[in-house]
């Protein structure tokens, strides 16, 4: 397989892992929303980061708020 689109799939395969943490706390007793928030938007992250790298698009690493 293609370097590329296997670290793609790596990606895809993390924000699967982050969709199944969401939906088991979304079965919960008690629900923590705040949690299944933070896993769904980290798993929206990771699949548009496969998608950047499938397409062979660079994007910044940081975790730089400020940074513009």
């Amino acid at each position: 397989m293609d370097k590329k689109l296997e670290y793609a799939k790596r990606w895809f395969d993390k924000a699967k892992s982050d969709l199944l943490d969401a939906d088991n706390n979304l079965a919960a007793d008690k629900v923590p929303y705040d949690t299944v928030c933070f896993h769904c938007q980290q798993a929206a992250e990771k699949l548009l980061k496969g998608f950047l790298v499938a397409h062979g698009c660079e994007y910044p690493i940081t975790h730089n708020l400020t940074k513009r």
